[in-house]
């Protein structure tokens, strides 16, 4: 389905790029957003499909075709939401983990989609109906902080600030043995695995950029605690970066595999009760700082480590 939209330009204005003239026209559209309808062919001045870079001297005819969200067939659920920011544009998550950002094969239902469609009727629509507001997501067992966008100008912005590395992220993780560096940049290419297709790979030849900054906060000996900047948004990007330089996460049940030898040689006390504890990837997305996208202000937020971390950090320490 298209919303044909036309506006007509007055006989006298000063020259301007047609994609910022329809820009400045109705807060609805940014101007990345336009650009892309250009790109697809979604613009016309006197019936002639124009470029970007088209210049309006007056008294034209402008045609947009806006594609318009198929119906969701998903249905709303009531299930809670720390919510930790709202406001008419975007909403700021507080993500526990064992929740699916969005429905797939497998999760049909109880998914962050489905909670935000019972919590707002305004959700943008840009990633089609199957993820109203998801303009970036996080694991299934990661927790911390998501922001979701609650209209297309909002998602535009942000998801322009996430292209250009301008997006913070910051997350904290429990892993198995510590890094040779106390700092250190991972930049290693990630890309789909060859026969494991729900995983991924660091991948020379064919894998897209991915870049991972971390610190280690604390050194247990057997284990440690890291901090951790992403400047890419890979799929498992932290995931696949730290076992690839041999502190994969604990209770990564991917990419998390060491000897249960090397876990028990540490964990000489509390092997029973770590076993008990460590039921998912210890990762958590602690803090997010971004432009506000409608408001133009830098926002940030930060969040607690969630009690399971807490309480294995308890636990390596008395080893």
């Amino acid at each position: 389905m298209l919303k044909h939209i036309q506006i007509q330009v007055p006989p006298q204005i000063l020259p301007s790029r047609v994609d910022k003239y329809i820009a400045g026209q109705s807060s609805d559209f940014s101007r990345s957003f336009i650009q892309k309808l250009i790109e697809r062919s979604g613009l016309r001045v006197n019936g002639r499909v124009v470029k970007s870079s088209f210049m309006i001297r007056g008294n034209e005819t402008l045609e947009l075709d806006i594609p318009t969200p198929s119906p969701s067939s998903l249905s709303p659920e009531k299930i809670d939401l720390n919510i930790v920011f709202e406001d008419k544009d975007i909403i700021v998550i507080n993500k526990s983990a064992g929740i699916v950002v969005h429905p797939g094969p497998g999760h049909r239902s109880g998914t962050l989609v489905h909670a935000l469609l019972y919590h707002s009727r305004f959700l943008s629509s840009i990633q089609g109906c199957e993820r109203p507001g998801i303009v970036h997501r996080l694991d299934k067992d990661t927790s911390g902080l998501i922001v979701v966008a609650k209209n297309d100008l909002a998602h535009h912005g942000l998801a322009e600030q996430i292209k250009k590395k301008k997006f913070q992220k910051i997350y904290q993780a429990l892993c198995w043995k510590i890094p040779l560096e106390n700092r250190g940049t991972i930049n290693k290419p990630i890309g789909r695995h060859r026969t494991h297709r729900q995983a991924m790979t660091v991948d020379l030849l064919h894998g897209r950029e991915a870049i991972t900054h971390y610190r280690v906060r604390r050194n247990f000996g057997y284990a440690s605690w890291l901090e951790i900047r992403i400047e890419t948004g890979r799929t498992h990007q932290i995931r696949v970066h730290l076992s690839s330089i041999g502190v994969p996460i604990i209770g990564d049940s991917v990419y998390g595999q060491v000897p249960t030898t090397f876990q028990k040689a540490g964990l000489k006390t509390h092997w029973p009760q770590f076993q008990k504890m460590a039921t998912r990837q210890m990762l958590h997305a602690q803090s997010i700082g971004f432009i506000h996208p409608a408001l133009n202000k830098r926002l940030k937020f930060s969040v607690p480590l969630p009690q399971d971390m807490q309480e294995l950090i308890s636990l390596l320490e008395e080893e």
